[in-house]
């Protein structure tokens, strides 16, 4: 790598890092680019000669956590293991990668257009619903498009809903990871054979 290119990198990313402590502390919203400025130690004009703005910060934060998701999700549907475990596996990470990297899960929802690791995801998704298909575990009455966004709509929003109402689940004795568990299992059930 010529040194210019080195250079660049490593600028950008002490930003990145920067302003990754500083969305998970305070928020995206709440992140202004004098604080990724003071925090990377750069002055602001500075931050503007590697990124135009802090979205695009962002996004590419949401890209490299989506990318991590992405490579876990293909390691899972790679293993060889019954299709109900897998597919509970697969919706347990995406679980996980919501509860350790919440701003960057809703970025993912949120900008899925502009995030080129959405198509990924995608792809993911449709070959696990081939394979559950081709075992018999998923009616073949459906077009893979419409299954995919069901099942990544009914997933990422049970999700959603359980990390919304944490107290409530609390409060009745139900725990996360087993509610969760629940939900998945009827999602797959709404498309059994």
């Amino acid at each position: 790598m010529p040194k210019k290119d080195a250079m660049v990198q490593f600028h950008q990313e002490n930003i990145l890092l920067a302003a990754d402590r500083l969305f998970v502390k305070h928020g995206i919203q709440n992140t202004s680019m004098d604080m990724v400025a003071k925090e990377a130690h750069y002055s602001k004009a500075t931050i503007y000669v590697y990124f135009r703005s802090k979205e695009e910060i962002f996004l590419r934060l949401v890209s490299h956590c989506a990318a991590e998701f992405n490579d876990a999700m293909k390691q899972l549907l790679e293993r060889h293991m019954p299709y109900k475990e897998k597919y509970m596996a697969i919706c347990l990470e995406t679980a996980r990668f919501s509860e350790e990297k919440p701003v960057y899960f809703e970025g993912f929802l949120q900008y899925s257009q502009l995030v080129p690791e959405s198509n990924a995801t995608s792809r993911i998704l449709y070959d696990l619903l081939d394979e559950g298909i081709r075992s018999g575990m998923i009616r073949s009455a459906y077009r893979k498009e419409e299954l995919a966004l069901y099942f990544w709509a009914s997933m990422t929003g049970i999700i959603q809903t359980v990390t919304l109402r944490q107290k409530e689940l609390e409060e009745k004795n139900l725990e996360r990871n087993a509610f969760l568990r629940f939900g998945f299992l009827r999602l797959l059930d709404s498309v059994k054979m």
